[in-house]
């Protein structure tokens, strides 16, 4: 069965979650919810319906996917929806997902992604291309993973954290909620929240 789906941010992120979408046989895309476009712009062939409220009108069973990069706006996002948008995990399909993770709801993983055995993911987390979750490793809800990052066995990311490309955390650490490790870091030691991170070995130069 295919079913509707609607895509929240028509910018970068929304622009590849549409190409990942039309890779799914289970999903055809209805048209971009976003403020930036005035309703009946195309952006990559896809038609623009308007804003936010555009989804509130309709009756039934909407079913979206939120592709807005910044954490702090998908919480937004989804706090002025409350219950009337069902949003949906998107997948891309060279991803490899271990049947013993556990996913929340909200999920962005790109292509060639891999999520390890009985790894968690939270609610509303994007993970770009080529990054991976170890063994046992823990991502808190609305964390933002660029390409090609890694969080290995054990180790965990809290909630409303950052990844820039290329970053990661080693077995066993813990980074705390709302850190940004920019691209490229390394992170050997434990970090408190809100601490920003760069290097190898990764050293905190301030807070977020």
């Amino acid at each position: 069965m295919v079913s509707d789906i609607y895509i929240v941010g028509s910018g970068g992120l929304g622009r590849e979650i549409a190409d990942t979408i039309a890779l799914l046989p289970n999903y055809k895309i209805k048209g971009f919810i976003d403020t930036s476009f005035k309703p009946g712009s195309v952006v990559n062939g896809i038609e623009v319906l308007g804003p936010n409220e555009h989804l509130m009108g309709i009756s039934g069973t909407v079913n979206a996917v939120l592709a807005v990069a910044s954490s702090s706006a998908r919480r937004r996002v989804v706090e002025s929806f409350g219950a009337s948008v069902t949003w949906c995990n998107i997948i891309h399909p060279t991803a490899i997902v271990s049947p013993s993770a556990t996913l929340g709801t909200g999920l962005i993983v790109q292509a060639y992604c891999v999520l390890a055995a009985n790894c968690k993911v939270g609610d509303f987390t994007v993970m770009n291309a080529h990054s991976g979750v170890g063994h046992d490793g823990k991502i808190g809800a609305y964390a933002s993973i660029m390409s090609y990052c890694d969080v290995a066995g054990n180790a965990s990311l809290g909630s409303d954290s950052f990844m820039g490309s290329g970053a990661k955390v080693i077995p066993r650490v813990s980074v705390g909620c709302g850190s940004y490790l920019c691209a490229g870091a390394v992170v050997m030691r434990d970090v408190t929240g809100g601490q920003k991170v760069i290097g190898n070995p990764g050293r905190v130069i301030g807070t977020v």
